[in-house]
């Protein structure tokens, strides 16, 4: 009774205090495909496409966010309110999305991605849960009603991601994603990741900052591509893993093992398909069906599943960004 009284309490509240803007001088900037609230203190972006839990914290991480929890009743308000406008435009009566709560490292012991125990944020349960059903439901939900459930952490969910206030970061030629850099011969802006990752989860990475995996369209951009590698030392990069390659957004498709870039132009229609010598020579048979480049950025055929460094491409003016003080929306 409490908890209602006091949710119902802020929300009434938030009508008067959502559009208070903060001083220009402390104005800060994030993507416009996040909505801004000032009564939550961060930027909330929906998720539609359903993903695992462990699929969305990562999302949300490489957008340079973090998985939303209620974690605070504002938080709560502005979440709930969210999810209803959702449902509104949806015609639709009910939504169940993940949160950023989870028992993953300790089975019962919940607690927020930012650390919080849960026993420390206001919740209420639905109905008999939490029941750890078959002692494999680490992950919780929250639906319409505001009501958490536990989950099996590989169900498939929406979710939202939050961006803190104060981890906003600064904006530059390469709007507000982080270690961009422009190159005015391309008019692109190029980001060399040396955590290696499978090719998918390149694609991922890449997404989720707004870019790509970088297509290099000719032999001035393919010089572009070499100098950024060579800031990148292989004595640079920690792992277990080649450090003289990297993905690239270039895949083998279909049966008849035809090479196009990930936007599905064939290479010489992108304007670049110079493969190293011998390449490509789909060793072991079968196996090699996704691009990469040397450091001399000649193309070479490498395994999917092996992880690699991998570069990303992305426009200068995407994504837009917006004003935290004319996107406030909550």
């Amino acid at each position: 009774m409490e908890t209602s009284v006091a949710l119902s309490l802020i929300s009434k509240c938030l009508v008067l205090i959502s559009f208070t803007f903060i001083d220009s001088t402390g104005s800060e900037k994030f993507g416009c495909d996040y909505t801004y609230s000032s009564i939550a203190g961060g930027w909330f972006k929906y998720q539609k496409i359903p993903a695992t839990w462990y699929d969305a914290r990562l999302r949300c991480s490489l957008e340079g966010a973090i998985l939303a929890s209620p974690s605070t009743r504002y938080k709560l308000v502005v979440m709930s309110k969210l999810i209803n406008n959702i449902l509104d435009e949806a015609d639709d009566f009910e939504l169940e999305v993940f949160i950023g709560i989870s028992a993953t490292f300790a089975k019962g012991d919940f607690s927020s991605i930012e650390g919080i125990p849960l026993s420390e944020i206001t919740h209420r349960w639905a109905e008999s849960e939490p029941d750890n059903k078959n002692n494999n439901e680490q992950c919780l939900t929250m639906n319409s009603d505001t009501l958490l459930s536990d989950v099996n952490c590989n169900k498939t969910l929406p979710y939202f991601c939050f961006k803190p206030q104060n981890l906003t970061g600064e904006i530059d030629d390469c709007g507000p994603k982080p270690e961009y850099d422009y190159d005015k011969r391309t008019n692109s802006c190029y980001k060399f990741h040396t955590e290696a990752r499978t090719f998918s989860h390149a694609y991922l990475a890449c997404s989720a900052e707004g870019g790509y995996l970088t297509i290099i369209n000719n032999d001035e951009e393919a010089q572009v591509i070499r100098e950024l590698f060579s800031k990148y030392p292989a004595t640079s990069m920690i792992g277990n893993f080649d450090k003289y390659v990297a993905f690239v957004g270039v895949n083998k498709w279909g049966d008849d093992g035809e090479w196009r870039s990930i936007h599905g132009e064939t290479l010489e229609a992108a304007g670049y398909a110079t493969f190293a010598e011998g390449e490509p020579n789909n060793n072991p048979i079968g196996g090699h069906n996704c691009g990469s480049v040397y450091r001399n950025a000649e193309l070479n055929d490498v395994n999917c599943e092996e992880p690699h460094a991998f570069i990303c491409e992305k426009n200068p003016k995407y994504p837009a960004v917006c004003d935290d003080q004319i996107n406030d929306q909550t």
